[in-house]
Formats: structure tokens, sequence, C-alpha cells
């Protein structure tokens, strides 16, 4: 019980102080890798993070949903957006309807993955493609569009 107005006023002191330090500084929620697996109509990302200090302590004193906002922020251009698991260094993020197919025939699918845009520039992307390649971007805010062929 003698913690807890310390621990009240600390809390005060970091909720005021969050939106002023984001707004002088850069932001405090930086992406340091995006990997994007592929499947079909959806895709499952796993985004790589870190935050400043005082951002790190205001997660670790409120939780990591603290952070979901600048998470979906990220993702502010595609549609269907489920977070499936939120931490403190990373999120399991997924994405339904980001593609259709081009031509549907007996033995195959053609999947059209268009360019997707991010809300900032990563260091690494990785893109896991349903044929099992894989394509690995640096410095970038954009995928480019690609046509993948499904064998059934």
């Amino acid at each position: 019980m003698r913690w807890l107005p310390l621990v009240v006023v600390l809390g005060m002191v970091m909720l005021m102080a969050m939106p002023q330090a984001s707004a002088q500084r850069e932001p405090y929620f930086h992406v340091d890798r995006v990997t994007m697996q592929l499947e079909g109509y959806n895709a499952t990302f796993m985004l790589e993070f870190h935050l400043d200090t005082l951002a790190n302590a205001y997660v670790l004193l409120f939780g990591s949903n603290a952070i979901r906002p600048d998470v979906m922020k990220f993702f502010s251009n595609f549609s269907e957006v489920k977070v499936l698991s939120l931490q403190r260094d990373r999120a399991y993020i997924r994405v339904v309807n980001i593609t259709h197919s081009l031509d549907e025939r007996q033995d195959r699918i053609y999947f059209l993955y268009p360019p997707y845009h991010f809300s900032q520039r990563v260091p690494i992307i990785v893109i896991r493609y349903l044929d099992g390649s894989r394509l690995e971007l640096y410095n970038r805010d954009t995928t480019p569009a690609k046509i993948a062929t499904v064998y059934k």
C-alpha cells in the first residue's frame, strides 16, 4: 500500500509525457523487420519492432495493448486486419482478402498480389510466397507486385 501513490504518480507522469515525447521526436514505435507469409487469399505477418525507452516503460506498466493503435496504423492500407498476438517486441497479424485470383483452372490457381504499402519504411521485409520461394527487400515501405501460381 505504501507504493500505491508512487505508482499512480509515475503512471500519470508517463501518460502526460508520452504524447509530448512522440510529438517532439521521431516516432517511438520503430519497425525493424516484417515477415509476410502469403496463404492464398490471406497473409500472416510477423512484425518485429522496438520501442523508445519511455514507450517501453509505458508498455511494461500498462501492457502490450497500449501499442495496439500503432500496430494497426502500420497496417492502415489493409482492409481486414486482425491482431493474433501482441508482445513487447513483436506482433503476429492476420490480414484477410489481400489478393484475388486472376484465373482458376482445374489444376492451378493464379493469384495476383498487388504492391502493399506500409505506413513507415522498414529495414527488412521478407515475403514467403505460396510456392516456397522467398524475397528479401531492404529499406522499403512497399512490396512489389507478383503473380503466383498454386497447383492444386
